[in-house]
């Protein structure tokens, strides 16, 4: 019976990862509806966005027709030799009255998501652009003239679902600016050890490393996932300074002392309680390297938590 519950919970937490790892966004790249090539083209509704007209809804343009909650999509090159940043096309958040578009997705609460976009004004227009999480500004882009701009905000979701939006707040002119390739996806939290001999035989994989001066192990997360590595220096001062370099896809997690490492004299065989490391650190989700300098001994349990992005753009 036992053995059919761990079978169970194993294939659920895959299930769950595996859920978790699609872009979450829908027609991120705005290919939907899809129009000819070198032309643009203005619709009251977009596979995945809700269109919201913000100024000027009320009253004619300057074709003599109200045009309230629409949206432009360009397939380039239209104006200005601009070629879409992701796909074929991409959109204009003024295409007759400034317009914010929004998307709510399925979120899991706790868990941090990673908002990836690309913006750019349109050329030679006075272009403002607010984004949004939870009708919360995150980030406003201004300008008149440039490439596309490729920018990430990571967030916490709070609930069942999140709102995503992005709204154009430069003059009521029907030149706004552009927005293309905007995707959402999990960070997915693991716990990971430098490589080395397992603590235990059975059971927890923790593992940890006979010390080498300036040698260098592969940093496993999950068991079997190359998260980054591991140097040990030569003693200093009687310290050995040990580097964490995280790969390209991971991070280290949003939490308290989310590095630990317990030096030993001689070979452990059981694996440190969470809270009792002798040496502990904060590594900066921001930065993909974190040092620390512990006393030197013969051997080293060097726990991090980190996380990578599971993204299918």
């Amino acid at each position: 019976m036992k053995k059919i519950l761990m079978t169970a919970m194993v294939a659920a937490m895959a299930l769950s990862v595996q859920t978790l790892g699609a872009n979450l966004i829908v027609n991120g790249s705005f290919e939907d509806p899809d129009i000819p090539d070198n032309s643009w083209a203005v619709f009251s509704s977009v596979t995945g966005w809700t269109i919201q007209c913000l100024a000027g809804c009320a009253g004619p343009d300057s074709d003599g027709v109200v045009h309230a909650s629409e949206l432009e999509v360009w397939d380039p090159t239209v104006v200005g030799g601009v070629e879409a940043y992701d796909g074929d096309q991409c959109v204009e958040l003024d295409s007759y009255d400034p317009t914010k578009i929004s998307q709510v997705v399925a979120t899991t609460s706790g868990v941090n998501y990673q908002l990836s976009y690309a913006w750019r004004p349109r050329p030679g227009a006075n272009c403002q652009m607010d984004v949004l999480v939870d009708d919360v500004v995150v980030a406003t882009h201004s300008g008149t003239s440039g490439d596309w701009q490729i920018e990430t905000y990571v967030f916490t979701a709070s609930g069942a679902n999140s709102t995503i939006a992005f709204a154009e707040l430069g003059p009521d002119d029907q030149l706004g600016m552009l927005l293309d390739g905007i995707t959402l996806c999990p960070w997915v939290g693991e716990t990971a050890w430098a490589a080395g001999s397992r603590y235990v035989s059975k059971g927890n994989w923790a593992t940890y490393t006979p010390y080498v001066a300036d040698s260098t192990v592969t940093l496993y997360a999950g068991q079997t996932m190359e998260a980054g590595t591991v140097r040990f220096s030569a003693v200093a001062s009687g310290n050995v300074t040990i580097a964490i370099t995280l790969n390209e896809g991971w991070r280290f997690k949003d939490v308290e002392e989310n590095v630990k490492i317990q030096d030993y004299a001689s070979a452990p065989s059981v694996k440190p309680e969470p809270g009792l490391f002798e040496w502990k650190g904060d590594a900066d989700p921001g930065e993909s390297t974190f040092e620390i300098a512990v006393p030197a001994n013969n051997y080293y349990g060097v726990h991090v938590q980190v996380e990578w992005l599971n993204c299918d753009e």
